[in-house]
């Protein structure tokens, strides 16, 4: 099978790692594809892509619905016999479909989330939805909650390479001496898009209370996005400097995982994040906000703690908890590797994104030889 997955990026988030991975199954040819907005270039996932020895393609696009990226897309699939187009955002989908439609391609898609991040993403989810629904082949969610209005789709979970974050990071310490972090300080960390949805305002607010009242603890914000000024403005309002670190975007995240104490994350939405499975691989307790699949990846505490979303006074509780309790945070990180082993391997995600692939081939050939049955049988009719 030759696949091309195709995405329109701002970085290289969940979804671009999600794609990462399943481009690393050695049983499915694989080229990962990015639309690439010239208002707006990120590239990452294709620089990853080639770090990893990936096939890779890039399509220029001057704007949201731009017919040259549609017509290079569908070019590409042709010239290079692809049996399927994947698509993962709401650009790539609509500028898939349109692509797939003139190449005579199945196309499938994944749905990683809807944000509604803002009035005009909200329409564009919107469009997004209605041609999921109206002309997608099959259309994979990471969890139930992912798109409630859609009866006929396959769950996927997300899944990760255990073995890359159990193993020993030998970055570690390179991490905490670049950001000024200490031995002896108490590390709480959190990882992803700075952006509405993330919520990362509700991490600062917590960081704000806890320090108050002690000072041995560094509260470590790795990501980038349109929220950065919000919230690096807080921090200075609060004289939070010396203990709030921004890294910015870190492509390598496996040192920067064991270096946390206590990992937390605060989003108002989510599928199923990478970051908590991440943690859970690294061995590093979780805190999370009780939203979209996150309350199927966490048993409350078993296999991390449970928040409401915006509780600060909880989401407090729950960090000074886990750094006091040492007897818990080991039953607790123990349990969530066995969970994330068992329920979130990359191999397995692979292995039922390949069972969906041969289904929509399957599908096709079928219906290519009923089309040529009805042909025959049309011809018989003159002879």
């Amino acid at each position: 099978m030759k696949i091309l997955h195709l995405i329109s990026s701002n970085g290289l988030y969940g979804a671009e790692r999600v794609v990462l991975n399943l481009a690393g199954d050695k049983n499915v040819d694989t080229v990962v594809g990015a639309v690439k907005n010239q208002h707006n270039p990120h590239l990452e996932i294709i620089d990853e892509a080639k770090r990893l020895g990936l096939k890779t393609a890039v399509f220029e696009s001057s704007g949201r619905f731009d017919f040259k990226a549609i017509s290079e897309v569908a070019k590409f699939i042709c010239e290079n016999k692809i049996d399927i187009l994947h698509t993962h955002n709401y650009k790539s989908d609509i500028v898939g479909l349109l692509a797939a439609r003139a190449a005579k391609s199945p196309i499938i898609a994944t749905a990683h989330g809807f944000t509604g991040a803002s009035r005009a993403v909200n329409f564009y989810e919107s469009v997004d939805r209605f041609i999921l629904k109206k002309f997608f082949c099959r259309v994979i969610v990471v969890n139930e909650d992912v798109f409630p209005g859609l009866l006929k789709k396959d769950i996927i979970a997300n899944g990760i390479d255990l073995q890359m974050f159990n193993s020993e990071a030998s970055g570690r310490d390179e991490f905490r001496k670049k950001f000024g972090i200490n031995e002896n300080d108490i590390v709480i960390g959190t990882i992803g898009r700075l952006s509405r949805e993330k919520n990362q305002m509700l991490f600062l607010k917590a960081a704000r209370d806890i320090l108050q009242t002690r000072k041995d603890m560094k509260f470590v914000i790795v990501g980038d996005g349109p929220e950065e000024r919000t919230l690096k403005a807080f921090v200075r309002q609060n004289n939070m400097d010396g203990n709030v670190i921004f890294t910015g975007l870190i492509k390598n995240v496996v040192p920067v995982y064991k270096s946390f104490h206590i990992f937390v994350l605060t989003s108002t939405t989510e599928g199923v994040p990478l970051t908590i499975l991440e943690a859970m691989a690294s061995k590093v307790p979780v805190v999370a906000t009780r939203v979209g699949g996150i309350g199927q990846m966490i048993q409350h505490q078993k296999t991390g703690l449970l928040i409401d979303s915006g509780d600060v006074k909880g989401l407090v509780g729950c960090i000074n908890r886990l750094s006091n309790e040492p007897l818990t945070v080991k039953m607790m990180i123990d349990q969530a590797y066995i969970h994330v082993a068992k329920e979130f391997s990359i191999d397995t995600m692979q292995a039922k994104y390949r069972k969906v692939y041969e289904g929509v081939l399957d599908a096709r050939l079928s219906a290519d030889r009923q089309t040529c049955a009805g042909m025959t049988k049309k011809n018989d009719s003159y002879s």
